[in-house]
């Protein structure tokens, strides 16, 4: 999540591999709430996000990209299998 920015109405994230905002590309529409879970993100990669801020859906007044702000999806851990009464 981030702090509303005053005067917008709604928001779009964009995502790099490298903390390059010109190799940024929108992974989300112009969305109305200040926070975005990236469910589309490989585990244990970590990524760099940047948000714009519009005045409307159609991203009329958009600002430049944000700073960067990195992240990364932890993997999630192997299920266990009940087998002959042992688990393994």
């Amino acid at each position: 999540s981030w702090n509303a920015v005053s005067g917008a109405t709604h928001y779009q994230i964009f995502r790099a591999t490298s903390a390059n905002a010109s190799s940024a590309q929108p992974i989300s529409g112009w969305i109305t709430e200040p926070r975005f879970d990236d469910v589309q993100a490989s585990a244990n990669t970590t990524y760099y996000y940047y948000v714009k801020a519009a005045q409307s859906a159609t991203g009329s007044n958009a600002t430049a990209l944000s700073a960067e702000d990195s992240g990364w999806r932890k993997a999630a851990p192997a299920p266990v299998v009940q087998v002959s009464g042992e688990l393994k």
